[in-house]
Parts: C-alpha cells; sequence; structure tokens
C-alpha cells in the first residue's frame, strides 16, 4: 500500500509538471527500440563499464591486487557497482518491465540498466526506484533553469 501511495504521489508531481517543459521520456525511447537495438544498449554499457572499471583499476590499485584471491573489499566493492553479473536478456527483460509502469517513465536507461540488474540479484529495488525518480524530476529542474537563463 505504502507502495502504491508513493507510486501514486510521484505520478501525479511528475504529471504537474510536464506543462512547463516535457520531461524525456525514455519508456517512449526503450519502447521504440528494436531488440537488436536493446541489445546493443546493454553490450555497449557492459563493455564500456567493464573497460573503465579495469582502466581504473590499473590506475589506481597496487600491481596485482585486481587478481588477489579473496577479492579485497574495495576491488569487490566496485566491481559489484559497474558489472552486470546478469545475461542481457533477463536485464532487457526487466528493463522492460521496470518501463511499462508509469512512473519510471522518466528514469534514464542507464539507470533502469543498473536496477533491473540488482532486481535479478534478488534485492529490493523499490528504494532505488523512488530515488531515480526523484532525481530525474531533480535533474529535470535543474535543466529547466539553465535553459531559463540562456
Amino acid at each position: 500500500m505504502k507502495t502504491s501511495l508513493g507510486t501514486f504521489v510521484i505520478t501525479i508531481l511528475v504529471g504537474t509538471f510536464l506543462h512547463a517543459k516535457e520531461m524525456p521520456n525514455y519508456k517512449k525511447y526503450w519502447s521504440s527500440l528494436p531488440p537488436i537495438a536493446r541489445t546493443t544498449y546493454v553490450d555497449g554499457i557492459v563493455d564500456g563499464s567493464g573497460n573503465a572499471y579495469i582502466a581504473a583499476a590499473v590506475q589506481w590499485l597496487p600491481p596485482g591486487e585486481i587478481l588477489k584471491k579473496p577479492e579485497t573489499e574495495k576491488v569487490s566493492k566496485v566491481r559489484k557497482k559497474v558489472s552486470t553479473m546478469v545475461e542481457r536478456e533477463s536485464i532487457i527483460g526487466v528493463m522492460t518491465d521496470l518501463y511499462n509502469d508509469p512512473a519510471n517513465c522518466f528514469i534514464a536507461p542507464i539507470s533502469i540498466l543498473y536496477i533491473a540488474r540488482d532486481k535479478l540479484l534478488g534485492e529490493n529495488i523499490q528504494k532505488q526506484l523512488s530515488l531515480a525518480r526523484k532525481a530525474a524530476f531533480e535533474n529535470h529542474q535543474s535543466l529547466e533553469k539553465v535553459r531559463k537563463t540562456e
């Protein structure tokens, strides 16, 4: 009940501010992509985050630390934040399901991807969704302020 009420309130708040300037509707964008484009998007995030993780590790960690077993806490924490750790088809399906909730339509695909991953890993994602919805709205407000000063 609490989650439904929160979703309702966020939906109303977002709807109220659509009249000023429309927020980017990522659900429409995601829904318009053919399956191959969705796969390419997820593969790009996986490849990019993996490459960034390795490049950062090489620069920031002592030689060989990234390969230590058991993995150090620092390495483990960062790896778990950037790695997807689940099959891309599963992530794509959960991303699509998450975008079917109108309250999530303004959350950027990169955020939805990692929320989908966490859901597949068995985490409770309600707090993440709430924070992502709020961030989407706040980012939109900040952009509007910048546009008004131009």
